[in-house]
């Protein structure tokens, strides 16, 4: 069965460490973007410089979230996209997550030291997208 398309909209941005709030009362803040060594674990990585970004989810609405439907994603200061990466540092969130609760998920990119990261935040039932950064 078709689901219905789901417009987006684009929040106005936060900084590390503000609350960025769904129009369904999920709440995403970006705790910390640290540096970190990255390893090769899958195909195509490469070892080297990357930034590990730790997201916190609030459920404030009266359903549960999949977690699953979260994505998390990365570009830099001149709008280039940031690869993921499934690094040891990587702990992306799972499960659900009822209402009234929270989780904590890490989630690295590949990035030059010292580059400073765009990130947006987006669970795919909801039509907004949290922006973090400049």
């Amino acid at each position: 069965m078709p689901t219905e398309p789901v417009a987006t909209r684009t929040l106005p941005p936060v900084d590390v460490g503000e609350e960025g709030r769904f129009e369904s009362g999920l709440v995403a803040t970006v705790e910390e973007v640290v540096p970190v060594r990255l390893d090769a674990r899958g195909p195509g990585e490469v070892a080297g410089p990357g930034h590990a970004v730790v997201l916190e989810l609030e459920n404030g609405s009266s359903a549960p979230v999949d977690l699953a439907g979260v994505a998390v994603s990365a570009t830099s200061e001149d709008g280039t996209p940031a690869v993921p990466s499934s690094s040891s540092a990587a702990e992306p969130l799972t499960g659900a997550l009822e209402p009234g609760g929270t989780a904590r998920g890490t989630y690295v990119f590949a990035a030059p030291e010292g580059a400073s990261l765009r990130i947006q935040v987006e669970q795919n039932e909801q039509g907004d997208v949290v922006v973090v950064g400049p």
